[in-house]
């Protein structure tokens, strides 16, 4: 059967990821335009939905510690990367705060959790994607992209050994769009 979610017509569905228990979390931004506060971070399970997070701007990036615990959103105006407190249980978050903020001129948009438990930011309009510790806010490694939108990332291959990295369609960029595999450990 289909279901519905996003009843705004304003808004469109981004980005979306599966929770350590298989929950299907997926947020919204502006169709056409950006729309302040009015996008939502929604939780689906077991053919209910239920908003998850509230007053967004554009929903985006996603990820879990190893043991569920700790949840990481990214709303991508805020320039920042939030962290909650992941009730693994109920899928239901708290304690929200800010771990990381991009100041340069990239907007962070998807990433991922490593092997290590550090994340890995994308940056739309930035050409790169970082690594940043989650538990100091620090920036630990910047990989240089031969495009300016990276979209999102994904660890994988033998031993999670390599960062998968998608990037959006620039007409004057002749890789942009491109899938990118990077060695990272």
């Amino acid at each position: 059967y289909l279901m519905q979610a996003n009843e705004d017509e304003r808004q469109r569905y981004n980005d979306g990821k599966l929770d350590p228990k298989g929950r299907f979390l997926i947020g919204t931004m502006g169709y056409g335009e950006t729309v302040e506060g009015e996008a939502h971070l929604f939780i689906i399970e077991d053919g209910e939905v239920r908003i998850l997070l509230s007053d967004l701007t554009l929903s985006n990036g996603m990820g879990w510690t190893k043991d569920g615990r700790t949840f990481y959103h990214i709303d991508t105006p805020t320039k920042k990367v939030k962290q909650y407190d992941y009730d693994l249980a109920n899928g239901t978050v708290s304690n929200g705060k800010t771990i990381v903020e991009i100041t340069g001129n990239g907007s962070p948009d998807g990433m991922c959790v490593d092997v290590d438990e550090k994340i890995w930011v994308a940056e739309y309009g930035g050409k790169q994607i970082c690594k940043w510790d989650p538990a100091t806010g620090e920036k630990l490694l910047t990989i240089p992209m031969p495009v300016s939108n990276i979209t999102s990332c994904c660890i994988g291959g033998e031993n999670k050994a390599y960062l998968y990295i998608t990037t959006a369609k620039e007409d004057d960029e002749p890789l942009s769009g491109g899938l990118f595999k990077v060695k990272i450990r």
